[in-house]
Order: structure tokens, then sequence, then C-alpha cells
């Protein structure tokens, strides 16, 4: 993933986002990539109001992405989208969750992720070192509005997790104890 494959425009002042970035001197969409990707990853207080990444300087895939894709909006940007994929979580493309995998005796877990796409690449912009998911690693995937990211990132993510589950004849979890597991992923990934 190169920046320079990610459409760029110049920041005008043309809605909340990019009023705001200008004020922290980042004057255009690569270089609001940049400084989100560069911001610490943790929850914000309200994981629905993807605008606290500006206040709270951090942000998780989801308002990171969100906020970017909204800006790509302001600016005119539509080939930029905002995407949900399901992947096979595991130590190799998320690290810092093997040894909880390995305490429930789990080889992956399902986990939702959000970046942004232009025709078929991803960007991923969630924190420094992290890399783009490729085609191998993704199960599923679906575009949202930045409006979605609450509500329809979760449901999309449980509803997969119990059809997984489904398939799955030597495990003996309910949907909520995976959902817990999946949380301790996220704070091992959030130190």
């Amino acid at each position: 993933m190169s920046l320079s494959a990610l459409p760029n425009r110049k920041l005008i002042s043309n809605g909340p986002i990019s009023q705001s970035l200008l004020t922290l001197g980042i004057l255009s969409f690569n270089d609001a990539a940049k400084w989100t990707k560069d911001l610490p990853y943790g929850r914000n207080s309200n994981r629905t109001d993807f605008l606290l990444v500006l206040t709270e300087r951090k942000g998780t895939c989801s308002s990171k992405h969100a906020l970017l894709a909204q800006l790509a909006q302001e600016l005119g940007l539509s080939e930029i989208r905002l995407v949900i994929g399901i992947y096979n979580m595991t130590e190799q493309n998320t690290p810092g969750v093997g040894h909880i995998l390995e305490k429930y005796r789990l080889p992956y877990l399902p986990e939702a992720h959000c970046y942004l796409k232009t025709g078929d690449e991803r960007f991923d912009f969630t924190r420094s070192g992290c890399s783009s998911l490729d085609d191998s690693d993704l199960v599923f995937e679906v575009t949202i509005s930045p409006k979605e990211i609450g509500t329809i990132k979760e449901n999309t993510h449980k509803a997969y997790l119990q059809q997984w589950l489904n398939t799955q004849t030597t495990l003996q979890s309910s949907p909520e104890e995976l959902w817990k597991i999946r949380e301790e992923c996220i704070q091992a990934i959030s130190q």
C-alpha cells in the first residue's frame, strides 16, 4: 500500500473534518491519512462518533477509517470507499493476539476490520507498522457509509461469528463467549 496510489486532494474548508485538520496544519487528504495512521490505537469514548478521533487523538480501525471516508466525501473523492472485511485473525496477521488464541485453543478467530478501498486496492491506516490484508486473509467484504460504522459493523461481525460457529463441530463456545475472547484480543493489541 503506497500513499501515492491513494487519490489525493488539497484540503479545503468544506466540513467539520477538513476544518479541524486545516487548523492542525494538515493540507491534503494523504497528509490526513498519514496523521491518522500515526495516532495511537485505542477505542474512543463513543464508538459510533468517529469525529472523536480528532479530539481524543486516538482511534480504532473503525473510527479512523470512518473519519477518513467522511473526509473523502467532504472533498468529493467518491472513489474512496469505507469497507468492512472479515478475516481469520491469527498472531501472524494481528501481532499480539496469539497468546489469547492459544489460551482458548483457537487457531484463529473471525474478526471484522475496517479500511479504505479504491478499485481493488486496500489502504489500512489503523496504526504504524500495520499492513493491509490481502485477498488470502479475507473471507468477506462489504462497503458501508461512515455513519454506519457503529451498529452495522458490529451486527455484520456478530452475524458472521454465529455463521462460523455453526460450522465448527469441535468448538463448544457460545457467540457471547467468542465475543468476550475477541474483546480480550482487542485489549491485547490496544496496549
